[in-house]
């Protein structure tokens, strides 16, 4: 508390005056405190950063809507397509979707939450993209060594093996792409925005996050749980697998 003034008598009149016994330092010295909260400081910006248009609730749930459509078609696609292989992509890929949200919420102790924007969106849709082209890849990939006669085991191990340069390859590029995009529109304090300029960064990094869930889920994930899966007797078969028998 810097003061407490009383009133003494009451104001009818519209006139009052104010008294008190202070000495000329002692006013001064209220009144600076009184001002202290007005002080005017100078500025000086030491980082910023650019957040875009967030979407709105009915934009939001409208993409939701889309995206939950698009990833039930997709993996009707792939299981029709592929039949086993297909099963276990849908969920490698389910599986690096919930890493680029918990990528982006915050839910990684060691990782800030980011505003999910439409460019931010983009880049995970395009990393989604990316895993369904590595999942094809492989998924074919077996069932080509599956039809020229390859046992079950035989034939994953080899599809993996010659799908992985062509998965490496696509993936390589588009963690090129994100990290340009990261540094050339990210904050100003980060590493690659010091060696580029700032702008764009939630695209890239929701992109580089997914590129990453790919190799995790895509590729380790789904050849482990493919595996694991092809040593019961009833998924011995090699129609399972794309086979014709």
């Amino acid at each position: 508390m810097i003061s407490y003034p009383n009133v003494n008598d009451p104001i009818t009149d519209g006139q009052a005056s104010i008294t008190g016994n202070f000495t000329a330092e002692e006013a001064q010295d209220l009144a600076d405190k009184i001002n202290s909260g007005a002080l005017p400081f100078a500025l000086e910006t030491a980082n910023y950063s650019t957040i875009d248009p967030s979407l709105g609730t009915g934009a939001r749930d409208i993409m939701i809507m889309a995206g939950a459509v698009a990833f039930l078609l997709v993996s009707v696609f792939m299981i029709c397509m592929y039949r086993l292989p297909g099963v276990v992509a849908v969920i490698a890929l389910m599986g690096q979707l919930a890493l680029s949200v918990a990528a982006v919420s915050g839910y990684l102790p060691f990782i800030p939450s980011f505003t999910l924007t439409l460019p931010g969106i983009a880049g995970i849709i395009l990393a989604i993209g990316m895993g369904v082209d590595a999942n094809v890849i492989t998924s074919e990939r077996i069932r080509e060594e599956v039809r020229s006669g390859k046992s079950i085991d035989g034939a994953i191990e080899l599809g993996y093996q010659r799908a992985f340069s062509a998965i490496l390859d696509g993936n390589m590029t588009v963690v090129i792409v994100a990290i340009i995009l990261m540094g050339a529109f990210g904050p100003p304090s980060s590493l690659f925005a010091k060696l580029l300029s700032p702008i764009f960064f939630l695209f890239g990094y929701t992109l580089l996050v997914g590129v990453i869930g790919n190799f995790i889920f895509g590729i380790l994930s789904s050849k482990l749980m493919l595996k694991s899966i092809s040593r019961f007797k009833a998924f011995r078969k090699p129609k399972f697998y794309g086979g014709e028998r």
